[in-house]
């Protein structure tokens, strides 16, 4: 499975389902933020999106299981790039 920019939040479902009736396993993983738990001011809708992704990730892991697909999440923090600049200080 692929997911790129904004559909990467939403499932593909008719690709799991495709898995699944192959039988062959697979493996999911999400993209999550740190900033979840870091509670940054500004950044609530961010926040909360990521926060669906962590939970829809668990939810998922619990239900594809039983066919041989995992499902992960990985939360990087702050990503230092060009965008990125004057979001936060890295030596504050």
């Amino acid at each position: 499975m692929h997911a790129d920019g904004h559909t990467a939040t939403k499932p593909r479902m008719s690709e799991v389902d495709a898995t699944i009736k192959q039988g062959g396993g697979g493996r999911i993983i999400n993209i999550g933020s740190t900033i979840t738990r870091n509670h940054e001011p500004g950044a609530a809708a961010y926040a909360a999106n990521k926060a669906a992704v962590i939970e829809l990730t668990k939810v998922m892991a619990k239900e594809l299981v039983q066919h041989g697909i995992t499902c992960n999440v990985i939360s990087p923090s702050l990503v230092m790039t060009r965008l990125s600049t004057g979001i936060c200080d890295p030596l504050a």
